[in-house]
């Protein structure tokens, strides 16, 4: 039997919850940003979490503060 990683149940960075609040799409978000669409469904899933420089350009491309990632 293979291994597979177990996928959180909430990510650790709230990708779907910012771009719900802003009102963005995550194809508006990779096209904006530059970051490729697969990673932004990565991110958005909690399969990956992004580095600070990633988390940056998000909250500065969809107009986000660091006050939106705190949890609700």
């Amino acid at each position: 039997m293979g291994t597979r990683k177990k996928r959180r149940d909430k990510p650790l960075f709230p990708l779907r919850q910012l771009l719900r609040l802003h009102g963005w799409s995550q194809r508006r978000l990779a096209k904006a940003s530059g970051i490729d669409e697969q990673r932004v469904s990565d991110l958005a899933n909690g399969r990956h979490q992004p580095t600070w420089p990633t988390i940056l350009r998000i909250i500065t491309t969809i107009g986000a503060d660091l006050g939106d990632l705190a949890p609700r």
